[in-house]
């Protein structure tokens, strides 16, 4: 009866009082209390608002000027209600927030031996509260970039697999977000896996090569 509204932001969440005012989410909000709770993932809409102990997700909102009548089209839109038992495990719902956002895409390919497994990944986190934000080139260099960050709130030893990457003996350095070396450097490589520090609700940039 004495639910907690929580909304997903840019690399975390925030819990929020209950209320009539409108909140802003990405991917997913969560009302729950330490018996059980719903989470609410939507696709492209982002007005929540919490009262009563029910969570409400605004499907259209429209302006009146310049157009008064600017919303007037077909609309698409997608939500899901996944029920829990228990309190939020944020881990759980960011990744359902993912999913439901990116789907997995189903290719046709004809019947081929291939040279890969059934199963693989080229860069996979096995730090069950640290989600990777990005991995690209780096911007002076063929070097790897990985970005990741923490939602639980506490400092974690991040370990990262990464399948094919980078070639063997690759070295592992910690940056800002402009790609800049650190001067204290958590980031190290042991065969295909990196460890490094992520600050708690924090991020780490770790380029590679």
């Amino acid at each position: 009866e004495n639910g907690v509204p929580t909304y997903e932001i840019p690399f975390g969440s925030q819990k929020r009082k209950q209320s009539q005012q409108e909140i802003p989410a990405l991917k997913w909000a969560d009302l729950s209390d330490e018996k059980r709770g719903l989470t609410l993932v939507n696709a492209e809409k982002y007005g929540h608002s919490c009262v009563d102990n029910t969570l409400r997700l605004t499907l259209i909102r429209s302006s009146y000027e310049p157009d008064p009548l600017p919303e007037i089209a077909n609309h698409e839109i997608r939500f899901a209600v996944i029920p829990h038992i228990g309190p939020l495990e944020v881990p759980a719902a960011i990744r359902a927030g993912e999913s439901f956002n990116s789907p997995m895409a189903v290719v046709s390919a004809p019947v081929q031996k291939g040279n890969l497994p059934a199963e693989k990944s080229f860069v996979e986190c096995l730090t069950p509260n640290v989600f990777i934000s990005a991995v690209k080139k780096a911007e002076d260099s063929e070097a790897l970039v990985i970005r990741m960050f923490e939602c639980e709130g506490k400092e974690t030893a991040a370990k990262i697999r990464i399948t094919d990457l980078v070639k063997p003996g690759s070295k592992a350095v910690e940056t800002d977000v402009l790609e800049r070396p650190l001067a204290k450097n958590s980031a190290k490589m042991d065969g295909d896996v990196l460890t490094v520090t992520v600050p708690a609700f924090g991020q780490a940039t770790v380029k590679i090569g």
